[in-house]
Parts: structure tokens; C-alpha cells; sequence
């Protein structure tokens, strides 16, 4: 009779359906979801297939996002569950090792609050200043004119080269 093989206790123990250790963070970030809206999330907790993260605002589990991750660049990610302030998320392609050891290792340059960073079309972005600026028909009436200036001068320099090159012929 053969011996009994015995897994570690760890390996016994729920993972949660996880495939990859998670290393636990707590680091401001970028998510962008579909539509482009761009908001601060808190990233709680991050391995090579996903990720944990807590948000001012709900996500929908299903949807796709996109995700900042410091040093490697945004990474796309689908909402796995959410729960209240909380969500988990995978990658749609796992991160690399390597990028993991980046993120990790990163350090945040500029923190800015992206919570108001793109208005609803045919809507002016809140707090944005007034832009006083020409309107179509000047900025039409000012490239007609600067195309006759420069067709004219194009041709008066083309008619002053004919008249020295013909007597030469």
C-alpha cells in the first residue's frame, strides 16, 4: 500500500477561485470606465489576473474599465462583483510579473482628483473657464484670406523667376 499524500493546510483553504498571491497595496489610481469618465479609486489589493479596489461610486459587475497602474501604463480589467464602496476585477489579459514587480515598486509623481475630467456631450465641463475665442465665421474669413496672401505671394514670386529666367533663354 502506498503513502497517503497530504497537501499543505494553505492549499485546503478557499482561494476564492483566485489563481495568482495578492499583494495589498492601498494606492490611489485612475479608473476610466466605458464611456471615458475618469474618477480616483482606492487599489487595495493587486495580483497578476486582477485586482481589488474601492470607488466612490458603484460598479456594475460586467462592466469594463480601465485601470491606471503606475510605472506600466492603464490596463483593462471587467468587474467581477461589487459590493457597495468595493469592487474585484479581473485583467482581460493578466499582467506580467514583471509589470507587477513595476507597480510595485512605482511611485506616485502627481496626485489630481479626476472626479470632474469630462463633461456629457453638448454640456460645458464643470468649473471650466470661460474661453472667449472667434467664432466660425471669423476663423473661416481669416484662413480665406491667408490662403489668397499666400497663393499671391506663391504666384508674384513665380512671375518675378519667369521674367528673370526668359531673357536668359
Amino acid at each position: 500500500m502506498g503513502k497517503a499524500q497530504f497537501k499543505p493546510i494553505h492549499a485546503l483553504m478557499w482561494n476564492g477561485g483566485r489563481q495568482h498571491e495578492r499583494t495589498t497595496l492601498q494606492r490611489r489610481t485612475t479608473l476610466r470606465d466605458e464611456e471615458g469618465w475618469a474618477r480616483d479609486v482606492i487599489l487595495e489589493d493587486l495580483s497578476l489576473s486582477g485586482f481589488k479596489m474601492e470607488s466612490d461610486e458603484r460598479l456594475i459587475p460586467g462592466q469594463l474599465i480601465l485601470i491606471g497602474l503606475e510605472g506600466v501604463g492603464a490596463r483593462s480589467a471587467k468587474v467581477m462583483w461589487s459590493r457597495d464602496d468595493q469592487a474585484g476585477c479581473r485583467f482581460t489579459r493578466p499582467i506580467t510579473q514583471s509589470e507587477m514587480d513595476t507597480t510595485l515598486t512605482a511611485s506616485v509623481v502627481i496626485e489630481t482628483n479626476f472626479a470632474f475630467s469630462r463633461a456629457p456631450v453638448g454640456q460645458k465641463a464643470p468649473d471650466a473657464p470661460e474661453q472667449e475665442g472667434l467664432s466660425a465665421r471669423r476663423r473661416l474669413a481669416i484662413i480665406l484670406v491667408a490662403g489668397t496672401v499666400f497663393w499671391g505671394i506663391a504666384i508674384a514670386i513665380g512671375l518675378a523667376i519667369r521674367a528673370l529666367v526668359l531673357p536668359l533663354l
